[in-house]
């Protein structure tokens, strides 16, 4: 596993809390987007201050993003370019309560390997995840920079 940034804490999350979700992040993108890997720290997260909408719960939200390929790869984009898939915005890259956090969650998912393009029938990963299989890559947004704390975070 890479090594930790640190984290600050703040009122509404606490420097574990954050560690928590940079490690289930982690763990989520290795077993490409495995719904069983899906923690509910990761769901509370990325819904309460990453600016996603609940879509109800934790299923409605797998169900919206991790089932078909396509939905995947808008999930990743917000994190390779930065900008919020639901919103438009970047402002939840700089949240005071969890933005060094999100920054770090980006760095990860730029760093992972990239999804592959679905061709088809047969064409995407287990789950609905085009992860490892498929013909040429997924287009990849060029990426906003991120640091933590002044430090590039290189984890993969």
């Amino acid at each position: 596993m890479p090594p930790t940034p640190s984290f600050a804490d703040h009122r509404f999350m606490s420097a574990a809390e954050k560690t928590q979700v940079y490690r289930a992040w982690i763990k989520f993108l290795k077993h490409g987007c495995d719904p069983r890997f899906f923690t509910k720290a990761l769901y509370h997260h990325l819904t309460q201050h990453a600016s996603f909408i609940a879509h109800y719960d934790k299923y409605g939200f797998i169900d919206t993003y991790f089932t078909r390929p396509a939905d995947t790869l808008t999930f990743l984009t917000q994190f390779w370019t930065g900008r919020s898939v639901e919103y438009g915005y970047t402002i939840w890259l700089e949240d005071e309560t969890a933005g060094d956090l999100n920054r770090a969650l980006c760095a990860v998912a730029r760093h992972a390997p990239r999804p592959r393009r679905s061709s088809g029938p047969g064409g995407t990963g287990r789950h609905g995840c085009p992860w490892a299989s498929g013909p040429g890559n997924a287009p990849a947004p060029r990426p906003l920079p991120v640091t933590t704390r002044g430090r590039a975070v290189m984890p993969f």
